[in-house]
């Protein structure tokens, strides 16, 4: 009998044991739970915060807000018309260019009805049909050869560049035609490689094409300067931000706009625009 009940108690005391064991684990995932949700509801919080942002609320433009809340702010309704032009609204035609070849006459050589032979009479208003086609182009290709000469001395002396000259390859129409492919196009460097390539028979690298970015950069940054301290002197002017991207980092565009100039750049962040007392926010 006290064999069988010491059995008992050990049995029990194991039990308890494993009981205590599993409420500590349950303690534990409990916890973790908790922690969880929280983090979950933070979450939540925020999307529906973003889903409420408008330009009156966030650095959004105005442009982004949807119909239902450009209404609620007072803006106007929605129309219910279809996009495009409306009946009765006057299109606009394609404009008509000064021809760089001489224009060829043709006339027609039957009655369309009767088919009769028609004399070749001009017509004082003649329906014109203008094509339009890209040149072949050739780049213009400069060189400068750099003589070494041997003084009596023993020593060589070769010839530099003459002033004005690039140290190299890209000449100043290249050099702005690559920052306007790549800055304001907004074109990845390979494949602004690939079109002076292709389009016009210039072959470059893209170490030589990062070079040509850097120098762009420079030559603009005095400008830049000067337009965007005559944006921060004007009395009135209009700022606009939105979302931009450069690479992977998230950044903001700022616009300042005045009557004379615009000026564009980003930052890491939304800090304050440059805008005075008397600016008008747009």
């Amino acid at each position: 009998m006290h064999e069988e009940c010491n059995r008992r108690i050990a049995a029990l005391e194991e039990e308890v044991a494993d009981l205590r064991k599993m409420a500590k684990a349950l303690l534990s995932e409990n916890a973790r739970l908790r922690a969880e949700n929280a983090q979950l509801r933070a979450e939540v919080d925020e999307l529906r915060a973003h889903l409420n942002e408008n330009s009156s609320n966030s650095s959004k433009p105005p442009s982004s807000d949807s119909p239902a809340a450009r209404e609620a702010r007072g803006g106007k309704p929605p129309t219910g018309k279809k996009r495009g032009g409306q009946p009765g609204h006057r299109g606009s035609r394609r404009q008509r260019l000064t021809p760089t070849k001489p224009p060829v006459d043709c006339f027609p050589e039957s009655c369309r009805r009767c088919d009769k032979p028609l004399p070749h009479r001009a017509d004082p208003d003649p329906l014109c049909h203008q094509t339009v086609d890209l040149p072949q182009i050739t780049p213009v290709v400069s060189e400068w050869r750099l003589h070494a000469v041997t003084c009596d001395c023993g020593v060589v002396t070769r010839a530099p560049l003459p002033p004005g000259v690039p140290a190299g390859m890209c000449e100043a129409g290249l050099m702005a035609l690559i920052g306007l492919l790549t800055g304001d196009y907004r074109m990845s460097r390979r494949r602004a490689v690939r079109l002076l390539s292709d389009v016009l028979g210039i072959e470059i690298s893209l170490g030589a094409l990062s070079g040509v970015e850097d120098k762009v950069s420079d030559a603009l940054a005095a400008p830049f300067q000067e337009v965007r301290e005559h944006a921060a002197e004007q009395p009135i002017k209009h700022s606009d931000a939105t979302g931009w991207r450069q690479g992977r980092e998230a950044r903001t565009l700022w616009t300042i706009a005045t009557a004379l100039v615009t000026v564009f750049f980003s930052s890491p962040r939304t800090p304050p625009a440059p805008v005075s007392a008397g600016s008008s926010p747009r």
